[in-house]
This record gives structure tokens, C-alpha cells and sequence, in this order.
């Protein structure tokens, strides 16, 4: 499965913000976590996805991913949550990938 990686692209000199970048990445695999619904002041609902990424995807707090059906449209953004889980064993350094956890807020 593949998950398009969105990167913000800062600002240049005069202040300006630079263009986003995406990334398509391979070899994904997409996980549901719990979900959380608010309902004290407005009702919205958050929701959230871990996604596993190949052994050494540059992935930063900062980015955003884009998710394919039947996940998301495939056009919205879901944010980063927290660090970059690395998998990686002691004895070898062996890493079969790392675990991403994305959300978003609806509502």
C-alpha cells in the first residue's frame, strides 16, 4: 500500500511561503487506533491511524500524510503525532520499519 508523505516548505528570504512537497511512499501498511469524540463545547471527533513505513523513511514530526481509500479521500491532510517509532533490534541493528501515528479532527 502506498501513503503520500506532505512536507511543508517553508518560508524564503522575503518571508514567503515556499510550496509543499509529497512524497509517495511504498510498502505501507495502515492500522486504525482509537477514536475520541468531544462533545463538551462542540461535537467533533478525532481519529487517528498508525501507519508502519519501510526501514528508512525520512519521516518528521513536522510532515503530513495523505491517506488512500477506503482511509481517507485521499486529499486530506492527517498530521503527525508524537515521535517516529524506530523499530531496530538491539543485537543486530536489524530495523523492519518504523510506526508513524497520524490524526485528525472533524467536527
Amino acid at each position: 500500500m502506498s501513503v503520500v508523505r506532505v512536507r511543508a516548505g517553508g518560508v524564503d528570504r522575503w518571508g514567503d511561503r515556499l510550496p509543499e512537497t509529497t512524497t509517495r511512499i511504498d510498502g505501507c501498511s495502515i492500522a486504525p487506533t482509537q477514536s475520541d469524540e468531544d462533545s463538551e463545547f462542540r461535537h467533533s471527533v478525532t481519529t487517528g491511524f498508525s501507519i508502519s513505513v519501510p526501514a528508512g523513511t525520512d519521516v518528521r514530526h513536522t510532515d503530513e500524510f495523505r491517506l488512500p481509500a477506503p482511509y481517507s479521500d485521499g486529499v486530506e491532510n492527517w498530521h503527525v503525532v508524537g515521535e517516529i517509532a524506530d523499530w531496530r533490534n538491539p543485537f543486530t541493528g536489524w530495523s523492519p520499519g518504523a510506526i508513524v501515528t497520524v490524526k485528525r479532527r472533524s467536527g
